[in-house]
């Protein structure tokens, strides 16, 4: 599961509404946004719109993609609201690279530094316990693709925990039992929310919790499907991202 040095993942937090006034409150220090020179790109998507269920799954989540950020990776994290306008970046940093150029004394603090943030990220992503109104995925990757557009790694990955139950007011698979994956494409291409992520790898993890298995199957489908439109590689999907 880890990145190559060539290989980008980009962390990004989907949470939505209660999130960003847990975050406010405890803000990050200003060290934690001072990305710099980079080789890789790494963007986790965390939803945390409903009550975790799981919270060892999410806990091994955050040490794999802590285990996928390489020196001279950066680790951008953002929280995104009930609306796209109240997105904002948390964290931007660049795990120190070990080069004759640096002293190890500078190195070591740096490492320092990376390792206390994404310490203080995890602990505001695991106290988030708040239920919320929607669950916009769909309209967080749309953002996710227009912030590693502008990302010049030669590689990139997205990494996702979450139940993947979209709901927004463009699509929503929270009502009933029944989700019809192509009729739901259908809509998400319609409002315009099928991103262009070609190339990409993308791992899910926490999906099909909380639903029926027909449920999760059909929804599962959706966005086989969709990723497969986006242009980009599904390599796992799943309730647990391996070690």
């Amino acid at each position: 599961m880890g990145c190559s040095r060539i290989t980008a993942c980009l962390f990004l937090l989907l949470s939505l509404a209660a999130l960003p006034r847990l975050v406010r409150a405890a803000e990050l220090p200003a060290a934690c946004k001072a990305a710099g020179e980079h080789d890789t790109t790494v963007l986790f998507l965390v939803d945390r719109s409903e009550k975790l269920a799981d919270v060892q799954a999410l806990e091994q989540t955050l040490q794999v993609v802590k285990s996928m950020i390489p020196a001279g990776g950066r680790l951008v994290t953002e929280v995104i609201a009930e609306k796209m306008s109240d997105t904002r970046v948390v964290l931007d940093l660049v795990k120190p690279k070990h080069t004759v150029w640096v002293s190890a004394l500078k190195i070591r603090a740096g490492e320092k530094v990376f390792n206390d943030c994404f310490d203080a990220l995890t602990k505001i992503i695991l106290e988030q316990n708040q239920t919320l109104k929607t669950s916009a995925i769909l309209e967080t990757l749309s953002f996710a693709a227009k912030l590693l557009s502008a990302d010049k790694a030669p590689a990139k990955k997205i990494v996702i925990f979450s139940d993947m139950l979209q709901n927004s007011p463009a699509l929503s698979f929270y009502a009933g039992e029944k989700v019809d994956p192509a009729a739901s494409l259908t809509q998400a291409k319609k409002e315009l929310l099928v991103s262009d992520l070609k190339g990409i790898d993308i791992h899910v993890s926490g999906a099909g919790l909380g639903v029926s298995d027909k449920k999760a199957r059909a929804i599962e489908e959706f966005w086989q499907q969709y990723f497969k439109a986006a242009g980009a590689n599904l390599v796992f999907y799943g309730p647990v991202l391996p070690m």
